[in-house]
């Protein structure tokens, strides 16, 4: 595991807050919609008070925030989504504070390890048609420029196909699917820079 440094942040940070199963779950479900520790406990099968003592941890991780707060018989029921929206435009990307730009990443990193790694815990990645690709490679510019515009078109075509199944499906219970699409500079080799 890397340390952390002044311009970023070590691997382990950001693999911290997923470490228990019972988060996992916590990242998927206010990845998905805003919830609140009881509605999670219910859904999950888990103790609130696990439940509970997890969602603190992500909030002080930064990778869960408070949405509000519901008086429910005498006391107060907070509700929490993912920190990180669940789509930001390039413009928007550009736009926003570095600081801010850590906290969305990290975010959706951890919902994205999370969904992986409960997806192979119950053997999806076994299925024909599951897809991981890894492709490093060096670029130009204009290399950089094509990569980002056909990734952004592969985006556009995951967010229509999202749509047409979501009227085909009239609101009736589909398969769930998680697509993916990172492109980032690579970080140096020891001894690079």
């Amino acid at each position: 595991m890397t340390a952390s440094t002044e311009k970023g942040v070590g691997t382990e940070e950001i693999l911290k807050p997923i470490g228990h199963e019972v988060r996992i779950d916590i990242i998927r479900i206010c990845h998905e919609r805003t919830a609140s520790p009881i509605e999670i406990s219910k859904e999950t099968g888990r103790s609130l008070s696990l439940v509970s003592n997890h969602v603190a941890t992500l909030k002080k991780a930064g990778v869960l925030e408070l949405v509000k707060s519901v008086p429910r018989r005498g006391a107060l029921e907070h509700y929490y989504r993912s920190a990180a929206p669940a789509k930001i435009s390039d413009a928007e990307w550009r736009r926003m504070p570095k600081k801010q730009r850590l906290v969305v990443y990290r975010t959706i990193l951890q919902a994205l390890m999370a969904e992986s790694v409960e997806a192979e815990n119950r053997g999806s990645f076994d299925e024909d048609d599951a897809h991981l690709s890894w492709v490093p490679f060096e670029v130009d510019e204009r290399g950089r420029a094509d990569v980002v515009e056909a990734l952004a078109d592969a985006l556009a075509r995951v967010e229509a196909i999202k749509e047409e199944c979501k009227e085909r499906l009239g609101g009736e219970g589909g398969q769930e699917m998680v697509a993916a699409i990172m492109n980032f500079e690579r970080a140096p080799k020891p001894g690079q820079r």
